[in-house]
């Protein structure tokens, strides 16, 4: 097993530093860092995001490096220092966003860092501050673009995945706006930081996702040249598309961590280290320490998006009786097609499988779209009673 001995620090500290520090000789670098629950995963996320530096290629000096942070729903990021943290917002999301802490205290904007909005990827890049630690929020109703559906085509993707009005994860986004970046940006250093990385790429999916993961894959290869540094972060390896892996330079292992098969470092040495230890493996393999930090109350975002803007959710509307405006609805209309009507004799009740049957699954058809507008304007109707 692997232990804390003298020259395993020693390596492990230097390779640490390589990634604080980064340059066009060694490449920007692609990291994973793998830790339980309470392991100081944000912690050392946040050491990276206020302390990563490189030598700027064009100037020759050394400076802070440009980082592209990835916002979620609940997050550290209103611990960075606020003249340093700019927040970006996609503009038809801006309004309807609200911000929080979990001790239930509303954030107003001066509490905030300051809030950019941005419209499309060139948009954003033309916005976002060198050196600074960039937190970006994906569009939260992101579809995919001709771009990424074109990158998506060339992978020999079936053209029925890529039509109009496919679902996506809002996470996809960031895979569309690295390739858009490695293809647009000039010789400046990026780091782009991921926490919960298994949201984006999880293990065992197929489809758009699948492709995703290979698309990911390529980017990883080539970032490096582009010097683009890229930090995922997850629980376990298992939970992370494999196919990813190979690309992947530095593997960081937090407390409660399992090592990847051929790693250097045995599979649960990681599991009794303390808080504030890690051990991290490239060309070697070491430990290395990292501080604990003073951290603000996390921020919790809210999109509160009207329904006629959102997905229509019968289920998750605590003001619509489900069962009765749905059967009072099909009563009124007879000549509703047979396969909706005759569902349990004509009767729509509240059972999982019968609405996952009308509204998921048949979700596409004219007949249910008449449905859900039908059922929408008689919960209006009833709210002006």
């Amino acid at each position: 097993m692997a232990s804390p001995n003298r020259v395993s620090t020693r390596e492990g500290e230097r390779l640490f530093q390589d990634i604080l520090y980064q340059t066009t000789d060694l490449g920007a670098l692609s990291i994973s860092i793998w830790g339980s629950l309470g392991s100081g995963k944000s912690t050392l996320l946040r050491t990276l995001a206020e302390s990563i530096r490189c030598n700027d290629p064009v100037s020759g000096e050394d400076q802070l490096m440009t980082v592209l942070w990835r916002c979620h729903d609940i997050d550290i990021w209103n611990s960075f220092n606020k003249d340093a943290a700019y927040l970006f917002i996609y503009e038809d999301d801006y309004k309807y966003v609200k911000f929080r802490t979990d001790k239930i205290r509303a954030l107003t904007k001066k509490d905030l860092p300051k809030i950019i909005t941005y419209t499309t990827n060139q948009d954003l890049y033309s916005k976002l501050v060198k050196g600074g630690i960039n937190c970006i929020f994906e569009p939260q109703r992101y579809e995919l673009s001709r771009f990424m559906k074109r990158v998506i085509a060339k992978r020999g993707a079936d053209s029925k995945l890529l039509k109009d009005g496919v679902k996506v994860e809002s996470s996809v986004w960031w895979i569309e706006f690295a390739v858009w970046l490695l293809r647009n940006k000039g010789m400046d250093f990026f780091a782009i930081i991921l926490d919960e990385f298994d949201e984006m790429l999880s293990s065992g999916v197929g489809g758009i996702p699948w492709h995703c993961a290979h698309i990911w894959r390529d980017f990883l290869r080539v970032s490096r040249k582009q010097n683009v540094c890229t930090i995922m972060c997850a629980h376990q390896i298992k939970d992370v598309n494999p196919v990813i892996l190979s690309k992947v330079l530095v593997n960081i292992y937090l407390k409660g961590a399992h090592t990847a098969p051929k790693s250097l470092i045995d599979t649960t040495a990681p599991i009794t280290i303390r808080r504030g230890l890690g051990f991290i493996e490239r060309d070697a393999w070491g430990l290395f320490k990292f501080d604990k930090l003073d951290m603000a109350d996390k921020v919790i975002t809210l999109f509160d998006f009207p329904p006629e803007d959102d997905d229509f959710d019968f289920l998750d509307d605590d003001d619509i009786d489900v069962e009765d405006n749905i059967n009072e609805y099909l009563s009124k209309n007879k000549k509703m097609p047979k396969n909706i009507c005759e569902l349990k004799n004509g009767k729509v009740t509240m059972d999982w499988d019968v609405i996952d049957e009308l509204f998921k699954e048949k979700y596409a058809t004219k007949e249910l779209k008449k449905v859900k507008d039908g059922v929408k304007d008689l919960n209006k109707k009833k709210k002006r009673k």
